[in-house]
């Protein structure tokens, strides 16, 4: 819920239910811990017990959890990123990509034109560090734009991005 600068949770009874009900909120309007301006994008772990979301205007990812998937008690855990075109900068992340274990993250860094990866050295850790990046400023072929969108493989080695200005998709492999 990007305008009221909260995540709002619904759910549904089944996979062919088409009807939704209200389940949760977290995070208010702000720049504090608790708080978000302007999200863009949410990824959840596959045990639906912690959420990372790309924190457009406070230029960060804000990581969120709670006790058990039955709960609608969400609770800040950490962040990572802040203002500026470093190794440990965002400006105006707008996805994230996070790996099954939860130890990988890439960010679509929208207003620097790179895809940047965050690392942490084990599930328990809040602690998360810069590994390494890919893209620049541009519209050539080995440029990005404004990454909006990414998507990786399991292996993290091939990486779908959607680039917003100029109107494509990249793909991108490491090898």
């Amino acid at each position: 819920d990007r305008n009221n600068n909260r995540i709002a949770i619904w759910n549904r009874p089944d996979a062919a239910s088409t009807t939704w009900s209200y389940q949760a909120q977290f995070g208010t309007s702000g720049s504090g811990n608790s708080n978000f301006t302007g999200p863009e994008k949410v990824w959840v772990s596959n045990d639906l017990l912690t959420a990372w979301i790309a924190d457009f205007w406070n230029d960060r990812i804000s990581i969120w959890s709670r006790p058990d998937a039955a709960s609608a008690n969400w609770t800040y855990q950490a962040q990572f990123g802040t203002a500026g075109a470093g190794d440990n900068n965002l400006s105006g992340p707008m996805a994230v990509w996070v790996s099954d274990d939860g130890l990988s993250a890439w960010v679509s860094d929208g207003n620097n034109g790179r895809v940047v990866n965050w690392t942490r050295p084990d599930a328990a850790s809040t602690t998360w560090s810069y590994r390494t990046q890919f893209g620049s400023p541009g519209t050539g072929p080995s440029n990005l734009g404004v990454p909006a969108g990414l998507r990786l493989s399991s292996d993290q080695k091939t990486a779908w991005i959607a680039d917003f200005n100029p109107s494509r998709v990249s793909v991108w492999t490491y090898s």
